[in-house]
């Protein structure tokens, strides 16, 4: 009878662990790219692929394009440069498997209004989301580490989390950002460069810096290197 007890207390826990493992998972196993069809990809050197969208494909009404994770059995790891830009594109999520969102990926993608990031991005590229004048809202997740020159330039985001985890900020990262009211930045940050905001209305942003960052303090109101 102990036995059994121990066996079906195993299985229990068992169970639980893995109930809690698959509620994290929000990437690749629950997740349903859009009709393949609308992409192209091209491999690249590491044997994954980029993906964009296909010439003269028409997205979806009403509906999020949600990027592919795998094509040939093999994953999905970059947004193409170029490869989303100027797009009618009214909402985009990005997997897991997505490391890198290339340059210029959705510039110029005005009505682009949501963007959802899978735990998975490490790098935000050059312009890869300027112009999208239709964001408001953004959730950056913590696996990014760089933030490309003018990433978000010229978008109508109103607050601004830079995640624990992330490094890089580059130049004009949010420059012309006309809305942009509140700005949190995280320990993390070590690099942010000193005109990221500019033309966003820099005297009346609210920022934030974390107690334990090493690397910038808020001096009147905004954020200064630490020598």
């Amino acid at each position: 009878m102990k036995a059994l007890k121990k066996l079906f207390a195993l299985i229990l826990i068992g169970c639980l662990a893995l109930s809690a493992l698959s509620g994290c998972l929000k990437g690749p196993k629950d997740y349903l790219p859009s009709d393949e069809n609308l992409f192209d990809f091209v491999q690249l050197n590491d044997g994954t692929y980029s993906v964009a969208l296909k010439a003269g494909a028409e997205i979806p009404e009403n509906e999020a394009l949600k990027l592919p994770n795998a094509y040939n059995g093999k994953a999905v790891t970059q947004v193409a440069e170029n490869g989303f830009k100027e797009s009618a594109v009214k909402e985009v999520q990005i997997p897991a498997s997505i490391k890198v969102i290339g340059k210029t990926a959705f510039y110029g993608c005005v009505s682009l209004s949501s963007v959802y990031f899978y735990n998975g991005v490490s790098e935000i590229q050059a312009g890869a989301f300027y112009g999208c004048s239709s964001i408001e809202e953004l959730t950056l997740p913590s696996s990014l580490k760089v933030i490309g020159e003018s990433a978000f330039a010229a978008t109508s985001i109103i607050s601004l989390q830079l995640p624990a985890g992330l490094e890089t900020v580059g130049s004009f990262a949010f420059a012309y950002c006309e809305r942009l009211a509140q700005v949190s930045i995280s320990h993390t940050v070590r690099s942010l460069a000193e005109n990221a905001f500019v033309g966003s209305n820099e005297d009346k942003i609210e920022f934030t810096i974390s107690a334990s960052s090493n690397y910038y303090k808020l001096e009147n109101g905004k954020p200064v290197k630490i020598s």
